[in-house]
């Protein structure tokens, strides 16, 4: 059997219906169907390139970044590789150009998304499950480890109403008790001017 779109709805719409409380979880993967910057290769590329710059006579983390390297040359993962770091610093100097370049593929696909110029093509998934939910309990739980905001900004272009968790506006913090009290008082507001 060939697997077909249409398989593929009528399988994960069944899966869906007999999990009355699914969770969705999802990496970089399906975040590399827009664009493969967002994978480990590129990551790979952009800490191997900057990483030496950054941590230069520092021996200490010289070191230990490469240890790093050594590994990757051996041909082991990025993820297996990153094993090697145990201090803090290196592990901070890390988590750094992981997010800066993270947040300038955001930054490009975030207008990109928004404006219409780019379809996340998972986005249809999502829609399809959202719109097939019981209205009695109309919640899907979605997880990504991911550092891109790719879902989020699928979700407003296309009017899917989510709780990532922060509240606040311009310094925004975890809080999912208020997060879920926003949200609440949202739906009143559009409710009643409906």
């Amino acid at each position: 059997m060939i697997l077909t779109k249409d398989i593929a709805y009528k399988e994960i719409r069944k899966f869906f219906t007999s999990n009355p409380t699914p969770l969705v979880v999802f990496g970089s993967g399906l975040s590399c169907s827009i664009d493969n910057d967002f994978g480990m290769g590129k990551l790979k590329e952009e800490l191997c390139s900057k990483i030496p710059f950054l941590i230069k006579g520092r021996v200490e983390i010289e070191s230990q970044w490469q240890q790093v390297v050594e590994s990757l040359n051996k041909g082991m993962d990025l993820e297996s590789s990153m094993n090697h770091i145990t201090i803090d610093e290196l592990i901070r100097i890390v988590a750094d150009v992981t997010g800066n370049l993270i947040s300038k593929i955001d930054e490009i696909y975030s207008h990109e998304i928004l404006t219409g110029k780019t379809n996340w093509h998972a986005i249809e998934f999502f829609k399809r499950f959202v719109d097939g939910l019981p209205e009695s309990d109309p919640t899907l739980y979605v997880v990504t480890p991911n550092y891109d905001m790719l879902a989020e900004y699928s979700f407003e272009k296309v009017g899917i109403k989510y709780i990532n968790g922060f509240s606040g506006s311009l310094y925004r913090k975890i809080d999912w008790a208020q997060s879920r009290r926003s949200d609440r008082k949202s739906a009143r507001l559009n409710s009643s001017h409906a």
